[in-house]
């Protein structure tokens, strides 16, 4: 909850402080528009997660996968400042127009957890890519890099726990990444962490040797 609510504080204040510009009324409409978006988004999460509380399984439909991705990292860039990160988006050849059967919003906001943990590693300069690959048998997978110290070898096994949580904001419960690997599972899907000394190194990713984690997804299915 504490995602849209940043959004909603930070469209507040410009709204506020828009007063008395010129394109005020401009900037005002903006905010509203936002401050509605994410009030419904709130509801949506709230929805969700009482349902996932009683372990039942929430209505699937047919979404495009990159929408989703880009929708989770607005969501996360609204309401950033300028020094609080960067977020880089990486949609391979043949990814656009892919469809996956989820419930949207749960999905947007397992990938709004993997890219907030990103930002997070790092008290400053932190940057998070998140790269699309198709080519899996029926399915893609999603990466989430940062440029962060990555995960002590010692808490691996602790990484889908309720309680766990390494990040540098101490306020966070750690049920973000444990809610997410439920949601994932839910789909059909899983998601994997691999550390720098797991993979090779991609001259185009060298920034990026910290934490690694991916969600492996199946494709909608056809009737073609």
């Amino acid at each position: 909850m504490n995602n849209p609510f940043a959004v909603i504080l930070v469209a507040a204040d410009f709204a506020i402080m828009s007063g008395g510009e010129p394109d005020g009324l401009e900037i005002q409409a903006e905010a509203l528009k936002k401050l509605r978006g994410q009030a419904i988004r709130c509801g949506k999460n709230v929805r969700s997660l009482l349902k996932l509380s009683k372990s039942s399984s929430t209505q699937r439909e047919s979404h495009e996968l990159v929408a989703c991705v880009e929708s989770a990292i607005a969501s996360v860039t609204d309401g950033l400042a300028s020094t609080d990160g960067e977020v880089q988006l990486r949609v391979r050849p043949g990814a656009t127009g892919l469809h996956v059967l989820v419930n949207a919003t749960e999905l947007e906001e397992v990938f709004v957890n993997l890219i907030r943990n990103g930002l997070e590693s790092k008290p400053s300069d932190a940057r998070v890519m998140v790269d699309i690959v198709p080519g899996e048998p029926e399915g893609v997978r999603i990466f989430v890099r940062d440029n962060g110290p990555g995960v002590d070898p010692a808490d691996m096994d602790r990484l889908s726990e309720s309680s766990f949580t390494d990040r540098l904001r101490k306020a966070g419960t750690g049920l973000g990444l444990s809610v997410a690997h439920r949601i994932i599972a839910d789909f059909g899907g899983r998601i994997g962490y691999q550390s720098s000394d797991e993979r090779p190194p991609a001259a185009e990713d060298s920034e990026f040797g910290g934490a690694e984690f991916y969600v492996r997804l199946p494709l909608e299915k056809t009737d073609e």
